[in-house]
């Protein structure tokens, strides 16, 4: 019994202790939020891992099936919904917004494109963490 509770204290002391960054000065702190706006989702305790992450998965974002901007979109939604705690289906879905349809003319990938750029001028790093803040509070307040 002793075994395991030393055990037990072993694995819950080398858990806490090792999960966190080591401080961060403010100077480093600026650094990596300067990298990428992205980077002001994650908790300061994890921030320098968390971008390192970040910058590894890079690749896949670029090189995957969704587009890079649209993936950061679907992260941010995700991230706002998860640190409010909304993260069943219905509070997820509830702070999105929906538009009626709109026709355009052209071909699929003609209109696709011109959407993609209408898109990456309107959302700019900025907009998206103000898009952030706005669904964290509707979700608060629901």
């Amino acid at each position: 019994m002793k075994k395991i509770l030393l055990i037990i204290l072993f694995l819950g002391v080398n858990s806490i202790c090792f999960s966190q960054d080591s401080k961060l000065t403010n100077d480093e702190k600026q650094q990596i939020l300067a990298e990428s706006p992205f980077n002001n989702v994650y908790p300061e305790s994890i921030l320098k891992s968390s971008a390192t992450y970040f910058k590894a998965q890079m690749g896949l974002y670029k090189e995957g099936a969704i587009a890079e901007k649209e993936a950061h979109l679907v992260a941010l939604g995700t991230s706002a919904a998860t640190n409010t705690g909304n993260i069943g289906t219905k509070a997820y879905l509830a702070g999105f917004q929906w538009s009626d349809p709109l026709s355009r003319d052209g071909t699929a990938d003609d209109v696709a494109g011109s959407v993609a750029t209408e898109l990456e001028a309107e959302y700019t790093p900025e907009k998206v963490k103000q898009l952030r803040l706005a669904i964290e509070t509707r979700l608060n307040e629901s």
